[in-house]
């Protein structure tokens, strides 16, 4: 069972390693594979402008019925895995809305 192995481990997302020599059997064992964003925050308008836009939509279907708070928006742009292959990015912000009663 003295097999040489040369080649190269690839893992997602990680630099190819060599391997120079392996004796023996080998067992490779794969992990959780975990997906990331560099620089997320390059990101920060697009998701404002999507948050804004919803917005837009609430205040249309609410007229001057009712007031809009809002808060978090300064707070980091976060990245989540929803897959294997896919992750979100997301700021974690609050939308309150205060519906006015109509005066009586």
């Amino acid at each position: 069972m003295g097999r040489k192995n040369k080649g190269k481990v690839r893992g997602r997302g990680a630099e190819p390693r060599r391997v120079r020599s392996v004796q023996g059997a080998v067992d490779l064992h794969l992990g959780q594979i975990q997906l990331g964003v560099n620089r997320p925050e390059q990101y920060r308008a697009q998701l404002l402008q999507e948050i804004m836009d919803e917005i837009a939509r609430i205040r249309k279907l609410s007229g001057s019925k009712a007031i809009l708070h809002i808060s978090g928006l300064e707070d980091p742009v976060q990245v989540r895995q929803i897959s294997e292959e896919e992750v979100e990015l997301f700021i974690d912000y609050q939308l309150t809305v205060e519906v006015l009663e109509p005066a009586e």
